[in-house]
């Protein structure tokens, strides 16, 4: 469509807020909810233009008036390339909207700062996660409090781990409320998986926004004109735009210029397509308002006192910058915000004009933005770095000097803080670099310690390799074999591991830190006394410093925990945590993630507790230590919150597979496994247990393989199986545990002499002088008391597990108390009500028939009332309203297709409806859907 000639129209500016009405009133119910200390939380999608922001905006200000309190963040690509740069600027922004809470937004927002300099080094993924959580439950504290995010999946990587960290601490208690484009929603993204968290839990609602219908867009069209326009041109536009609001005010401004305000008119005006509508409010735009536009596409956003250096780099002088920016103003192509910066009206005009620019200019551009900030930038503006490192990984040629020190300079900033994004920066380092040279193996060091840190094994496997073929002997090369030994033992490469080091060490690359390395591969290889001689050597070294100590203690702990030294393993774990605090905050951070992973892994509950009560940062210092993150699926799994263990387990599944993390994937596998053979889920549980296996883990996997074949009848490999691994010297954690199942399995084959021996074994190992551990000494009391005949060992084994919080062992204890004494009564009713709800349907059953035969109440589960959904009937019945198909809402909810259909024939039966179509139309129609408690 011709445009020469036309006149611009200068229309109002503030496009009308119409056909939201009912859209709002949801999102406001969300912000506003806090009942009784839950909050809900709301996914918005719909497709680009469709009005995402201006709703969650509407709904923001509206619920501030209302005197609710929200962090709003809005995410785009240029604070993208800034770990938590979009969160900083929503910190900026709340001191305004939250007077009262100034002081603690300013610390929260210097915990994120990367201008901090120096400090940045010292500041971990974990202290992030701390300071954000605790303004957002001061916020709580005042009133409904809520996160509010645009455009989730924009956010830099960092932003989205501690959202999902804050998520999990405070969703119950602070509402989310996230806008994305797509559903279902890229699981293997982070954000992704931070959206599905959200939507399955529990209140969360989903809100698709639908294209605008004719009467609305003939709403939006008179705003434009200031008077009445033809329903025929309004069907028109609704038709061509497919009701989406951006593009019904793009095509109506269109006609508007054109002056078709007839239908006649319109039908030959209409543009091709509703894209072509947004370009036709750029490109007949003065010569010098293109060029200033497209150098801003490359800022995505300025302040006026950079109008200009932008200027400068368009080559326009003065005049030329002030008309072409008022012609951008008064088109609306440049809009101000809230905070006084100008962006593009919409994205979509950004992406447009950025693309339209060509490569080389764009190098140009970015080229020219270095260069001006390197001559302007001060000493200590670490943010100005990676912005800087931004448009260098944009423009840099190959051989680049100063773009390699800028992106080294960015990585070495961000390595600690937002590893993910160091290794990006070194990558890039590295593409403009000679291979091989010397600063090529510094860098291979820097990236190989940022996948480290990221839990990207792997990749610090193959960067440290490389590493290694380049750097000669001394300090930095045995920095890289430590961090590769320590990679191909988390990968599973043990053996590699071993012979790495081994051969550095006969080279002269020793140290402290690496006897103790190879003392955990000794004990992961069954090696007991070459173990024991390298813990020797590490700890009879030279003087350690206390950040050495916190290293050569905590790998020697490793190994005294695979070999069985439980005692050894207790005093030198607690000497690492010890030597962690006079190390300073980063290595205390990693002491404390890494023992409470090594504690929840050996089954020391008590000890993991202290530590939570000890330190606010643990679980989540996932920088500091990655395979904290899932202490609390350890913790959930032996205190018997299974169904939360499992929720975590699938939501973290994902990131296990993407850190190539063998010694977590193994420990994961297992604990699910271990639960769903007690519910019966024996298919599933074979499923993950016919995956490889980790060396220090056979006696753990011999454990539940032999669970797994009792419950297939064949008790005769198990013992087989469990009698073989009492003879490895590996695992040995894990004796106890597969000495007590060794004792069930020789009864069950009427063996009670072997019993008797494997008992009198089972006692000599977890004699206190040899396993302090209350879960050691629960197994021992219950199988003493089923070889001996003798209740009271029971009833002790359940009292020590009670306190010690171990609830599926203290039931199984009643249990087997009730089967000896046959007048015990409440044991077993305690027992039946934890078999029943934690699902283990067979001891259930088992416990109610022995309550039948003494002529006691057996327990009966509440019924729910007619026409009441259960929490996850509620959640997959939303999902079949907004129109998911059975494979998406499986996706979602981490469900099989199976059990969707299941779910879905009780949804119907519980509500009387037949199809998909009846329950949409129900749900639309209804006030809310109940829930049974």
């Amino acid at each position: 469509m011709a445009t020469t000639g036309r006149t611009r129209t200068a229309y109002p500016s503030g496009p009308p807020f119409i056909g939201r009405e009912a859209d709002v009133e949801r999102l406001a119910a969300t912000l506003e909810r806090s009942e009784g200390g839950s909050a809900g939380s709301l996914v918005l999608w719909g497709e680009p233009g469709i009005g995402k922001t201006r709703l969650l905006r509407e709904g923001v200000l509206s619920a501030r008036a209302a005197g609710r309190h929200i962090l709003w963040v809005r995410a785009n690509p240029v604070e993208a390339q800034v770990p938590y740069g979009a969160l900083t600027v929503a910190l900026d922004e709340a001191v305004a909207a939250e007077p009262q809470l100034a002081s603690e937004i300013a610390v929260t927002r210097e915990s994120l700062d990367l201008a901090l300099g120096a400090s940045v080094a010292r500041t971990s993924f974990g202290q992030a996660c701390a300071a954000v959580t605790r303004l957002l439950a001061q916020m709580a504290a005042l009133g409904p409090t809520s996160v509010a995010v645009d455009d989730v999946y924009l956010l830099d990587y960092e932003s989205v781990a501690l959202l999902s960290v804050v998520f999990e601490r405070l969703g119950s208690s602070v509402a989310f409320v996230c806008t994305v484009r797509s559903l279902p929603y890229p699981l293997s993204s982070e954000s992704g998986q931070l959206l599905s968290r959200i939507a399955a839990s529990p209140g969360s609602a989903e809100l698709r926004l639908r294209p605008l219908g004719a009467d609305q867009v003939a709403g939006m069209l008179e705003h434009l004109v200031g008077g009445h326009v033809d329903p025929r041109v309004a069907e028109l536009v609704a038709r061509r735009a497919a009701g989406n609001p951006l593009f019904v005010l793009e095509v109506g401004r269109m006609l508007i210029d054109a002056g078709a305000v007839d239908a006649d008119a319109a039908i030959a005006e209409l543009p091709r397509s509703r894209h072509s509508a947004i370009l036709q409010r750029i490109y007949p735009l003065a010569r010098e308002s293109r060029l200033l536009a497209q150098v801003v596409a490359v800022f995505r956003r300025l302040t006026l006192d950079q109008l200009s250096a932008v200027g400068s780099i368009a080559s326009l002088d003065e005049g030329e910058v002030s008309r072409a920016f008022d012609e951008l103003d008064r088109n609306q192509i440049l809009v101000e915000d809230e905070a006084g910066s100008w962006g593009f009206f919409h994205p979509f005009a950004a992406d447009a004009l950025y693309e339209d620019i060509g490569p080389a200019e764009r190098k140009r551009i970015h080229r020219a933005i270095v260069e001006r900030r390197l001559t302007a930038r001060s000493a200590n503006d670490a943010a100005g770095v990676l912005e800087l490192a931004w448009h260098v990984s944009e423009s840099a040629e190959f051989g680049d000097r100063s773009a390699i020190a800028i992106l080294r300079e960015a990585a070495e900033l961000t390595r600690n803080f937002a590893p993910e994004t160091a290794a990006r920066y070194c990558q890039k380092a590295l593409e403009l670099i000679e291979p091989g040279s010397s600063e090529s193996a510094e860098l291979l060091d820097l990236l190989a310690r940022c996948y480290v840190i990221a839990n990207r094994v792997p990749l610090a496997v193959e960067a440290g390799t490389k590493a290694l073929a380049a750097l000669p002997a001394g300090l930095a090369r045995l920095r890289v074999v430590t961090a590769v030994v320590g990679s191909l033992y988390d990968v599973g490469r043990v053996h590699d591991a071993v012979a790495l080091a081994d051969r550095e060490a006969e080279a002269g690359a020793r140290s402290p830190f690496l006897d103790a390395q190879r003392a955990a591969l000794r004990a992961a290889v069954g090696e007991v006394e070459a173990a024991r001689v390298h813990v020797d050597q590490a700890l009879n070294a030279r003087p350690l410093t206390d950040g050495e100590s916190v290293l050569v203690y905590g790998h020697a702990a490793s190994a005294a925990a695979v070999i069985g030294s439980m005692n050894d393993f207790l005093s030198w774990t607690r000497r690492s945590l010890e030597a962690g605090e006079r190390a300073g905050e980063g290595m205390a951070h990693y002491a404390r993630a890494r023992g409470a992973w090594m504690f929840a892994s050996c089954g020391f509950l008590g000890e993991v507790r202290e530590l939570l009560e000890a330190t606010e940062v643990v679980f989540e210092d996932s920088a500091a230590y990655p395979a904290a993150r899932l202490v609390g699926v350890l913790m959930d799994w032996l205190g018997g919150e299974w169904d939360r263990a499992l929720r975590d387990i699938e939501a973290s599944r994902l990131e296990i597979e993407a850190s190539g993390n063998a010694v977590v994937a193994a420990q994961m596998r297992l604990t699910e496994a271990d639960i769903r053979l007690w519910r019966g889920e024996i298919h599933e549980a074979l499923a993950l247990l016919d995956q490889p296996g980790f060396p220090g883990y056979s006696a753990a996997s011999a454990w539940v393989i032999a669970a797994a074949q009792r419950a297939l009848g064949n008790t005769g490999r198990a013992r087989d199986n469990l009698e073989e691994a009492t003879l490895s010297p590996a695992g040995a954690a894990w004796a106890p545990h597969v000495l007590a199942r060794l004792v069930e399995v020789q009864l069950e084959a009427g063996d009670h002499a072997a019993a008797a021996d494997t008992l009198a074994e089972l006692r000599a190992r977890t004699i206190p002088a040899c396993d302090p551990r209350p879960w050691g000494r629960v197994l021992t009391l219950r199988s003493a008391a089923l070889v001996e005949h003798d209740p009271s060992a029971a009833a002790e084994a359940a009292t020590v597990a009670a306190a010690e919080g171990l609830r599926f062992e203290a039931a199984l204890s009643q249990l087997v108390r009730s089967e000896l004494d046959q007048g015990e009564v409440s044991a077993l009713v305690a027992a039946h009500e934890t078999f029943r709800l934690l699902g283990v349907d067979h001891l259930r059953r088992r416990s109610a028939t022995l309550l039948k035969q003494r002529n006691a109440k057996v327990p009966r589960k509440r019924r729910r009332e007619p026409g009441t959904l259960t929490e996850a009937e509620v959640q997959i019945a939303r999902l079949v309203q907004v129109g998911l198909r059975n494979k998406e809402i499986a996706e979602m909810l981490h469900y099989s297709e199976r059990t969707v259909e299941v779910y879905l024939s009780r949804i119907y039966a519980t509500l009387g409806v037949t199809s998909r179509l009846q329950l949409a139309r129900l749900l639309d129609t209804s006030v809310g859907v109940q829930r049974s408690e």
